[in-house]
């Protein structure tokens, strides 16, 4: 509406009156995509500070700006991967950003669930190196699998990830191997 101002153009909404109200409390008429994107950073940075996870609810009441743009970092990683820089997503991927969110924390607590089978696996035979072909669990050896492959997309910054610095010091307990 400002730049249809600005050229010229009538407009209902925005009138010379409310122009001069929103200059004089200072109002931004133009700002970078990057400065929001730099702002939604650092709240998110605050969020994961406070709640120890980057899974902002879409409806995030508190701040309903930052459920919003974190749901759309997870779509533009798997619609338009190119979008976001290699350093936005090392930014992401640094606070443990999970690049896929099913139904809330059912991803998270299918992880610990296949995890507490891993820590009875460690239990029962004094490491946590599970075969590739493992007869009596081959869920958990699909699993490992994948926690490796995911490690390693995350040592190298590559998004869309699916493990976080949390789950990496959880299988660091049970002395996981990275590489097998």
């Amino acid at each position: 509406e400002y730049k249809k101002f600005q050229l010229g153009i009538a407009s209902f909404s925005l009138t010379g009156n409310k122009i001069q109200l929103l200059n004089k409390v200072g109002f931004e008429w133009s700002i970078k995509v990057d400065d929001i994107w730099d702002r939604r950073y650092e709240e998110l940075v605050n969020y994961v500070k406070r709640f120890g996870d980057a899974r902002v609810p879409i409806k995030f009441t508190e701040n309903p700006a930052l459920g919003a743009w974190v749901a759309t970092q997870r779509s533009t990683s798997k619609k338009n991967p190119n979008r976001l820089t290699d350093d936005k997503l090392q930014l992401l991927n640094k606070i443990g950003f999970e690049w896929s969110i099913k139904n809330g924390r059912n991803v998270w607590d299918r992880w610990y669930a296949r995890y507490e089978e891993l820590v009875s696996y460690t239990e029962e035979f004094g490491h946590a190196r599970v075969p590739a072909k493992f007869a009596d669990n081959q869920a958990l050896s699909t699993w490992v699998s994948t926690q490796r492959s995911q490690y390693k997309r995350f040592q190298n910054g590559i998004a869309p990830c699916s493990i976080t610095k949390v789950q990496i010091q959880l299988l660091n307990k049970v002395e996981f191997e990275w590489s097998a």
